[in-house]
């Protein structure tokens, strides 16, 4: 993915990031000058933390939650009337 920033901006984040041990710099397998930048299992974990805060602070998540409680299951396909257990045949 590229980003369109200044490269510095994005070396200082890449710094900040393994400094405290939330991501690696790996190198790029098909060009050596590029440097891809891996989330450590404790920088996926703090992700996640930070993805489900926003999730939850967002008004429309809870609205949506409370609407599926009420929203009754959805029926069951019924066999055609006259042949029981017997699907119609498709054109």
């Amino acid at each position: 993915m590229r980003m369109r920033c200044d490269p510095s901006f994005v070396t200082n984040i890449a710094d900040q990031l393994e400094k405290r041990g939330l991501a690696t710099r790996e190198s790029d397998p098909a060009d050596r000058r590029v440097k891809r930048i891996a989330l450590t299992p404790a920088g996926l974990e703090l992700k996640q933390r930070i993805e489900t805060e926003i999730l939850n602070g967002l008004p429309w998540r809870h609205a949506l939650d409370n609407r599926r409680a009420r929203l009754p299951a959805r029926p069951r396909p019924q066999a055609p009337p006259g042949r029981p257990g017997r699907q119609p045949a498709r054109p």
